[in-house]
């Protein structure tokens, strides 16, 4: 685990979404000392996750039943979109047990009917969209990685059009 780039004292947590600099608490991400502009940090901070990244996603894709062995048999156009750092940020947001669980409760408002009463599939598609939406920055409960995850969700999103590895 790499070290808040902000304080230089304790274990990041998390990464600026923005600048990719690893923070360890809300205080230091919203420290002065943490600012866009600073581009010596964000590189160091690129250079530092790449390889943590690159282990991240081999050990994600093997824990999910794929060999080494068929990652090294992948086209390097293959294994260039496993290095994105889009779709890593995914990754490891993912491997976080707190955004697993509010995942795993939006799944559950819209497959399980006796947890909403609801009959229909879109009467629960639009209570999950509701509780998103309070978990969300700007609602009831703002969850910090809820909201990292539809931001990141939303660029992946953006650029259908644009191949991955951009």
């Amino acid at each position: 685990m790499s070290k808040c780039l902000v304080c230089n004292k304790n274990d990041s947590k998390y990464k600026c979404p923005k600048c990719k600099i690893p923070y360890c608490s809300l205080i230091c991400f919203k420290a002065p000392a943490h600012n866009h502009d600073n581009n010596d940090n964000s590189q160091k901070a690129a250079k530092d996750e790449e390889p943590q990244l690159l282990r991240k996603t081999t050990k994600s894709l093997t824990s999910a039943g794929i060999t080494k062995d068929k990652l090294s048999k992948l086209k390097p156009s293959s294994q260039k979109i496993l290095q994105n750092d889009k779709l890593n940020g995914m990754l490891s947001l993912l491997s976080l047990p707190q955004l697993q669980i509010q995942l795993i409760i939006l799944n559950k408002i819209i497959n399980d009917v006796s947890l909403t009463n609801e009959g229909s599939a879109e009467d629960r598609k639009e209570i999950a969209i509701k509780k998103l939406e309070t978990l969300r920055m700007d609602g009831m409960h703002p969850n910090e990685l809820v909201e990292e995850f539809c931001q990141l969700f939303e660029k992946l999103n953006s650029n259908d059009d644009k191949p991955l590895d951009t």
